[in-house]
């Protein structure tokens, strides 16, 4: 039988899973942002906008970043473990809709 993983490299690779998805997002924003200067103002502000909510599924990767690195700093807190695989989840739920949102939007 095969033994259970380890709570800490599932914290490590929820940490670099995370942190590869905000790099990702954060590139593709800041690609708006320029995109944004190089139209009208009507579509200016679709690209804008893009860009903005691209921030939302940002902030949510990094703080399931942040709470991963304290929860192995304090692997006793069963609030920061609970925060960061439940907020792995929502983290991710919300780049997917990001995705969909974006790719209607512009």
């Amino acid at each position: 039988m095969s033994e259970p993983i380890p709570s800490k490299d599932i914290a490590t690779a929820v940490m670099g899973t995370a942190g590869a998805i905000a790099s990702l997002l954060l590139v593709f924003v800041s690609f708006l942002v320029v995109k944004a200067d190089a139209y009208e103002t009507k579509i200016r502000r679709r690209y804008r906008l893009g860009a903005k909510l691209g921030l939302v599924p940002f902030f949510a990767q990094t703080a399931v970043i942040f709470a991963a690195y304290l929860w192995m700093l304090n692997p006793e807190s069963s609030r920061l473990l609970q925060f960061w695989n439940v907020g792995f989840i929502v983290a991710m739920f919300l780049f997917v809709l990001y995705a969909i949102i974006a790719t209607l939007l512009i």
